[in-house]
């Protein structure tokens, strides 16, 4: 029985991969979207309607990426959860996986359905802000409201309160907006349903499904990096400058 459960746990776990690779791949193709959009607004004609036109596919294009990267993240949290459930209660040989799995996914869209319309909004305000800002930076986007321009002038760290270091594929918790390293929250978080948030002085709470991803802050990381390697580059031309 035992080695049964481990290879249960096993292939559970492999499905789990699976969907969470595939989910950052549709999350890493969304980012190659934004950039298009961006190279699309900067073009001297970007105002004309054949333009305007190709932005309004590719915003769609977008938003299907973001519908399909949340099933994959939901099926994975499905999996995860009859795997424990499967692991706690050691079922017999004959349950049909495929009809429990499918039964967990549904129970768990139900929970899961609104927090999912909002990550979706969330992120398509970020990439519409994203591409808003390319010729119209400074200026109020259709629709903001004071939460989210008070949100956009805080002023952000870098550094993911979790481990310290320098963040790393950022992303925000939906519920207070601290950003955190991808890696170092999941392993915050664990086998949990949720934990708090573990910046100072927050009392809100953080789970796999109050996360997305943080462009802004991507965006700040790679200028900072950019930035430290210039300094390093013009520190080392000082150097070789004054041993000549």
């Amino acid at each position: 029985m035992a080695s049964r459960m481990l290879r249960l746990k096993a292939t559970f776990d492999r499905q789990a991969t699976t969907c969470i690779e595939y989910a950052e791949q549709y999350q890493s193709h969304r980012g190659v979207l934004e950039k298009i959009a961006v190279h699309m607004e900067r073009h001297p004609d970007w105002d004309n309607p054949r333009a305007k036109s190709k932005l309004e596919k590719l915003r769609d294009i977008y938003v299907g990426m973001c519908e399909v990267e949340n099933q994959m993240k939901m099926h994975a949290s499905t999996v995860e959860g009859v795997r424990d459930w499967a692991l706690q209660t050691e079922p017999d040989l004959n349950t049909k996986w495929a009809q429990v799995i499918e039964a967990k996914k549904e129970e768990l869209k139900r929970a899961t359905l609104e927090d999912q319309k909002r990550s979706i909004e969330e992120n398509l305000r970020e990439y519409d802000r994203t591409v808003w800002n390319v010729n119209h930076r400074g200026q109020p986007m259709p629709g903001d409201d004071d939460e989210e321009l008070v949100v956009a002038e805080v002023k952000l760290s870098i550094k993911c309160p979790v481990s310290g270091e320098l963040l790393d594929k950022p992303v925000r918790n939906k519920e207070c907006k601290h950003v955190y390293s991808y890696e170092s929250i999941l392993q915050l978080i664990g086998k949990k349903t949720r934990v708090n948030c573990p910046c100072s002085g927050c009392n809100k709470m953080v789970n796999k499904n109050s996360l997305i991803r943080d462009q802004r802050a991507e965006r700040a990381v790679k200028e900072y990096i950019k930035q430290t390697e210039k300094r390093k580059k013009q520190s080392q031309t000082d150097i070789d400058f004054t041993q000549m």
